[in-house]
């Protein structure tokens, strides 16, 4: 848990910035320059039970942690939905961060930095980009407002998809994961149309914006629409890369292949429901905590936040950093675990129980 809550990368910009995720230490971190009396630096990882906070020290020692529970929802008879709220997840993220703090015994002014990770789930909110919106169809619970990274029902979307063929589909390995948020979309504005954008339903109970949870916990954190290169490119098909080949530049948001599978209204519809900017993991959003977030979380208001990431994909940065600066790297060498095919591998265990 302490490499994939909260090691540290040194961005370099003019600020320094921590992700969640990370090394615990950089191996030849760039020079910065940061006051004496910002010492630590928050490490916030949202997995798919749990939220769990991380306070380190500039030199990557861990002071203080905890972790809360987050709630998940399964609609009766459904076996292959998975929801979560994204209220209840805030809030296991504030106690969790403030009982962190004091755990460390380090004054909440020393914080430097706060970094984000989560799972890969989709949070949808009412245009406002406040007001939780139901992705549930049986209950339409406006808390039930996540789909849930490891949920199923985007099947059918996704086959569709594949079948497509569209050239964008390199960018994932030429095939679109049913877990991927795009056919979550396109599952949305079939099964659930009056609430799609622009639908029937009323401004605040229907859908307005769509975040990955990571995005959605620095949005909520800064005020700041800042949406992360990691959490796009793995998840979204968004086009960072071009092709090197033909020299064509990078698409960002590719408006044919969106137009192709019938969700053009992602690019048309006012209010950027998935967002315009975009930057790295680390890079500093907006100015920092805002003053109600800073409020809940128990920390200065203007305390940099970083851009954030996939929880998978740090975990795996904290993995190489504790290979490269961990005293008992040796004794790993040659040793290693890989990752693959958690949802299905997870069901498994659950129905053998």
């Amino acid at each position: 848990m302490r490499a994939a809550i909260a090691g540290l990368v040194l961005v370099p910009t003019s600020a320094w910035v921590p992700t969640a995720a990370t090394l615990k230490r950089a191996r030849s971190p760039p020079s910065v320059s940061l006051p004496v009396s910002h010492a630590v630096a928050l490490g916030i990882d949202v997995g798919t039970g749990s939220a769990r906070c991380g306070v380190f020290s500039l030199d990557g020692d861990l002071l203080g942690t905890a972790s809360k529970e987050i709630k998940m929802f399964q609609p009766k008879g459904m076996p292959e939905l998975w929801q979560q709220s994204s209220e209840n997840i805030w809030q296991s993220v504030c106690e969790a961060t403030r009982e962190a703090i004091k755990a460390s015994g380090v004054p909440a002014s020393e914080v430097a930095g706060v970094g984000f990770d989560a799972t890969c789930s989709l949070v949808c909110l009412a245009e406002d980009g406040a007001t939780p919106v139901s992705v549930d169809p049986v209950t339409g619970e406006p808390e039930r407002n996540i789909v849930v990274w490891l949920d199923h029902r985007a099947k059918a979307q996704a086959d569709r998809i594949n079948a497509g063929g569209h050239e964008a589909l390199r960018t994932v390995g030429g095939t679109i994961s049913l877990e991927m948020e795009v056919p979550k979309l396109l599952w949305l504005k079939e099964e659930m149309a009056d609430k799609w954008l622009g639908g029937a339903a009323p401004e605040k109970e229907r859908f307005g914006k769509f975040f990955d949870l990571s995005d959605w916990l620095v949005y909520r954190a800064t005020g700041t629409d800042t949406r992360s290169l990691c959490t796009t490119v793995c998840k979204w098909n968004y086009d960072a890369l071009g092709d090197p080949e033909g020299g064509s530049p990078p698409k960002g948001w590719d408006a044919d292949f969106l137009a192709s599978i019938g969700l053009s209204e992602l690019l048309e519809a006012k209010g950027s429901p998935i967002g315009e900017s975009v930057a790295e993991p680390g890079q500093p959003v907006g100015a920092g905590l805002a003053a109600e977030a800073a409020a809940d979380l128990g920390l200065a208001v203007g305390t940099p936040v970083g851009v954030g990431m996939i929880d998978a994909h740090a975990g795996g940065l904290g993995v190489l950093g504790a290979l490269v600066t961990d005293p008992y790297a040796d004794e790993a060498a040659g040793e290693a675990a890989g990752e693959g095919g958690p949802s299905s591998s997870g069901e498994s265990l659950r129905v053998a129980r």
